[in-house]
């Protein structure tokens, strides 16, 4: 059987997956109409994210305890990356980014 259908026949998501699973713990927050701005570096090392939400302009925040997670998909995770610092530094310094990392390969 196909890996993305369920035994039930039903197509396989992340939500039935993991979420339906996780949704009751304490350190698990879900933000629904929400943005991802930047990832928070602190050096090299990702500590948390900016993130806008709803039609709000002020920026909302977390910070991680232990790591940080970007799933955001081939398109967006690229995107996030850039606009956190990381990426081709050449194309950062146009839209005055600071680099955080130089990896050309991101985008």
């Amino acid at each position: 059987m196909d890996r993305t259908v369920t035994p039930q026949g039903r197509r396989a998501s992340t939500a039935r997956g993991y979420l339906d699973q996780a949704r009751g713990r304490p350190n698990l927050t879900i933000r629904t109409h929400a943005l991802t701005d930047h990832i928070i570096f602190a050096g090299k090392r990702a500590v948390g994210v900016e993130w806008l939400e709803g039609e709000s302009t002020i920026p909302s925040k977390a910070t991680a305890n232990k790591e940080v997670l970007l799933c955001a998909g081939a398109i967006a995770s690229p995107q996030i990356l850039q606009r956190s610092g990381v990426g081709n530094p050449e194309l950062l310094r146009q839209f005055d980014i600071p680099v955080v990392h130089d990896l050309p390969g991101v985008g």
